[in-house]
């Protein structure tokens, strides 16, 4: 209940993808109603979509590509009376300005266990950089990029088999699960945010291009990149005489060494050379075409 005693919370969301479209149905029913959408249109390349035919299909009015720093957005916000903004994987810092026309600000679902892997695509980097523990938090949107206080954090495992796409499942379910059982009390004054605690850590932004494969890389290395980049990510890959292969899956093959570089197929299936043991590059394509259908040229 609000506190002029009248049933429900109002909120403006702000999202992009999986994670905003599910957010959308979890404040529903947990009684906070988005009453104004921020998205981004889904973009060449995307394999997200972006939330505004959502929110038409609901009714709620959308904005894409908003310019966050425009008074009369402020203006129109402060007419919404609204309780919190909440930011479900948005791609851009919501200004202070913006933070200031709800009644507690705004909050932010981060899929990492913060302080660490602060910035943008945590999950892609923490499979990157072998990461073997995965979280996601609820926290209190301040100036600092995912710096503020936190509502609640947990984390999970990663396994040496999981990838971007399958850490990024968990976030999603553990941050709807996460929303679900705190947002309320933080909304009615029960829960009391908390400050991160830890050794902190910030990543940028990446771009297909950070895909590139560096045969000299030692193998494990490699199979990071592969699986922090598989589909449906743009893929790791290397740029060939005969075209661009981009490897969806590998395995390393202990004792097998062969140059850095060096591409030789064995039957069906085509292995590489890296800076450590091979790799038997179990998934990979050229031009679409599988690998036991296109001749090597390294």
């Amino acid at each position: 209940m609000r506190t002029d005693g009248t049933k429900g919370y109002r909120c403006a969301l702000f999202g992009h993808g999986v994670v905003g479209e599910l957010g959308i149905g979890v404040l529903r029913e947990i009684g906070v109603e988005p009453v104004l959408v921020f998205g981004h249109p889904q973009s060449q390349g995307d394999w997200q979509r972006g939330l505004k035919p959502v929110a038409d299909r609901l009714g709620i009015p959308a904005v894409e590509n908003a310019d966050l720093d425009d008074p009369g957005l402020v203006e129109r916000l402060s007419r919404l009376d609204l309780d919190i903004h909440v930011s479900l994987y948005f791609r851009e810092m919501i200004p202070d300005s913006i933070l200031s026309t709800a009644r507690l600000g705004g909050v932010n679902l981060h899929g990492s266990p913060l302080p660490r892997y602060r910035g943008r695509a945590p999950v892609n980097w923490m499979v990157l950089n072998g990461e073997t523990e995965g979280g996601a938090a609820l926290h209190v949107m301040t100036s600092r990029p995912d710096g503020g206080p936190l509502l609640a954090m947990r984390t999970f495992p990663i396994g040496p088999a999981d990838t971007a796409f399958s850490v990024l499942l968990q976030v999603e379910r553990i941050g709807m699960e996460i929303i679900r059982d705190t947002l309320p009390r933080y909304l009615s004054g029960s829960l009391v945010p908390t400050p991160q605690r830890g050794r902190s850590s910030y990543f940028g932004r990446r771009t297909p291009e950070d895909g590139r494969i560096d045969w000299t890389w030692p193998a494990a290395r490699i199979i990071n990149l592969v699986r922090a980049v598989t589909r449906p990510y743009p893929g790791a890959f290397a740029d060939l005489p005969s075209g661009r292969l981009y490897v969806w899956w590998a395995e390393e093959l202990p004792g097998r060494i062969l140059p850095a570089g060096t591409l030789v197929r064995e039957g069906n299936r085509i292995l590489a050379g890296t800076g450590s043991n091979a790799l038997a590059l179990v998934d990979c394509t050229m031009d679409g075409v599988p690998a036991g259908t296109f001749e090597i040229q390294a």
